[in-house]
C-alpha cells in the first residue's frame, strides 16, 4: 500500500464525513467513477466499510445505554471504541511495516466496481470535462493557415492529425522524465450515451471504462460536440501527492489547424488527512488520559445521537423491504430509468476530494513550473518544426507564441498581480505565452 492510500483510509476512521463522501461515489450504481490518482480504491473502500460497521456496532451499543438511562456503560463503550481505534486500527493496521489484509466486508461491490473506474474514457458531469485532473492551472489555442506555404510559388503539403500526435509523442517521451506517461483519452458528456450501447450496454448500469485503442482514435479527426479526442500528458511526482495534466488536441480543416493545450494540477493531500504520520508508535499514558477526558465530554451526546443513528437505520431497513432499495441507491435507479438526460459520467473524483487547496512545499511549486514550461516548449517546438516540414508558414504561429493580443480586460473582484497588464484593442505583451499567462 502506498502512503497516500495509507493516510486516507486511516482517516477514514474517524472523519465520518470523508467515508460519507467516498462512499456515496463509490457505490452509486449508474454513475462512471474518475481515475482515483495514487489511491487504491480497493483497500480504501474496504477500509470505509470496516470504519463504517465499526460505527454501527458502537452505536448499538450507545443506543442500548441510552434507552436505559445507564450514563456508566455508555462512557465505557465511548473510551473503548477511542483506544481500539487509536491502538489496534491507527498504530495497528497502519503502522508503515505492517501490510493491509482483506476485509470481507462488501467484497461482491468491491470486485464489481473495479470495471467502473475510468481507464480510457473519461465520462463527465458538469462543466469541466477533465474530471480527476484537479485544478485548471493554465491553458492556450491557435488557429494556424495551412494554405498558406512557406515558400512562394510552392504548394503545402498534407498531412493526417495523427502525424502530428505521434511525433509529439515520440518528442516528449525524448524528455527522459523518469515520471511522464503520455495517454490517449476519450472525453465524453456522460448525458450523451443513453443511446450507445458500445459504452452503455444497459442503461441502469454504467459505462463502459476502457475501449479499443482504433476506437479511440477514431475521434481524431472529428469535432463532435459531446465526446473529443486528448493526448494526455501526464507527470506523477512527490510520491503521487503532485500530478500535472496537460491535455492537447488537434483539428483540421480544409484550411486550417486549430490547437488547444490545457494544463491541470492535481494538489497534495491535506494535512488533517496525514496525522498518523506524527503519531507515536505506542499510546502514552497521556494520551490515554485525554481520551478518557473526552469520552466523559462527549459521551451524552454521542448517546443522543446513537438514537437517532439507530432510528434512521431502522427506516431504512423498512424503506428497502418496501422498495427493494435503501433511498439513495432507489433515488439513483429511478434518475437513471425515468431521465432521458441522466447523466452516467462524474463531477468529482476520489482523489480531488481530499486533494489540499494548496501546495504544500515551495519546491512543489517549482516543479510544476518546471514541468509545464519544459513540456509546452517541446511541444510548441515540435509544432513550429512539424509545420515547416509541410511547407506551411509559421510566421503566424511564432508570432503568436511570442504575443498575447487582448481585445479588452474585464475584471470582477480580487486583487490582480503582475509584471505586464496590456488593455485596449490589439494591446500586446511581447513574452512567451508561458510568461504572459499568470499560471498559479
Amino acid at each position: 500500500m502506498n502512503n497516500l492510500t495509507r493516510y486516507v483510509s486511516a482517516a477514514v476512521y474517524k472523519d465520518g464525513t470523508l467515508r460519507s463522501n467516498i462512499l456515496d461515489i463509490y457505490e452509486n450504481k449508474y454513475k462512471a467513477i474518475a481515475e482515483p490518482h495514487g489511491l487504491d480504491l480497493d483497500v480504501l473502500s474496504k477500509h470505509c466499510y470496516k470504519a463504517q460497521s465499526l460505527m454501527t456496532t458502537k452505536n448499538i451499543f450507545m443506543f442500548l445505554a441510552s434507552i436505559t438511562l445507564l450514563f456508566p456503560v455508555g462512557f465505557l463503550v465511548s473510551y473503548i471504541y477511542s483506544i481500539y481505534i487509536e491502538n489496534k486500527i491507527l498504530r495497528g493496521e497502519f503502522s508503515e511495516n505492517k501490510t493491509q489484509n482483506n476485509t470481507k466486508s462488501s467484497q461482491k461491490i468491491i470486485t464489481q466496481k473495479s470495471s467502473q473506474i475510468s481507464k480510457n474514457v473519461i465520462y463527465y458531469d458538469g462543466f469541466s470535462p477533465f474530471v480527476g485532473a484537479g485544478v485548471k492551472v493554465n491553458s492556450w489555442s491557435f488557429a494556424i493557415d495551412t494554405d498558406k506555404p512557406e515558400q512562394k510559388g510552392t504548394s503545402p503539403k498534407d498531412f493526417k492529425i495523427s502525424e502530428i500526435y505521434e511525433l509529439i509523442l515520440n518528442e516528449v517521451k525524448g524528455l527522459n522524465f523518469q515520471n511522464l506517461e503520455i495517454f490517449d483519452r476519450l472525453v465524453i458528456n456522460g448525458s450523451a450515451i443513453r443511446e450507445n450501447k458500445k459504452l452503455l450496454p444497459n442503461q441502469l448500469g454504467f459505462p463502459l471504462n476502457n475501449i479499443t485503442e482504433k476506437e479511440i482514435k477514431s475521434f481524431m479527426d472529428i469535432s463532435n460536440k459531446n465526446a473529443r479526442y486528448y493526448q494526455l500528458i501526464q507527470i506523477k511526482d512527490w510520491d503521487d501527492e503532485l500530478i500535472l495534466s496537460i491535455y492537447l488536441r488537434f483539428y483540421k480543416n480544409d484550411r486550417n489547424l486549430f490547437v488547444e493545450s490545457t494544463y491541470y494540477v492535481l494538489t497534495p493531500l491535506k494535512e488533517e488527512y496525514k496525522s498518523i504520520k506524527s503519531m507515536s508508535m505506542n499510546l502514552s499514558f497521556l494520551d490515554y488520559w485525554k481520551m478518557l477526558l473526552m469520552s466523559l465530554f462527549t459521551t451524552v451526546f454521542e448517546m443522543i445521537g446513537s438514537v437517532f443513528y439507530v432510528y434512521n437505520r431502522i427506516l431504512q431497513g423498512i424503506y428497502k423491504i418496501i422498495y427493494g432499495r435503501y433511498p439513495k441507491e432507489r433515488k439513483s435507479f429511478l434518475q437513471a430509468k425515468r431521465n432521458p438526460d441522466f447523466n452516467y459520467g462524474t463531477a468529482l473524483s476520489i482523489r480531488e476530494l481530499v486533494a489540499s487547496k494548496n501546495y504544500q512545499q515551495y519546491f512543489q511549486v517549482l516543479d510544476k513550473d518546471m514541468y509545464l514550461k519544459i513540456i509546452e516548449k517541446r511541444v510548441l517546438n515540435t509544432i513550429t518544426s512539424f509545420l515547416e516540414s509541410k511547407n506551411i508558414n509559421t510566421s503566424e504561429f511564432k508570432e503568436r507564441e511570442t504575443q498575447l493580443l487582448n481585445n479588452g480586460i474585464i475584471i470582477t473582484g480580487g486583487n490582480v498581480n503582475a509584471k505586464n497588464i496590456a488593455v485596449g484593442k490589439k494591446a500586446t505583451i511581447k513574452e512567451r505565452i508561458s510568461k504572459a499567462i499568470n499560471t498559479t
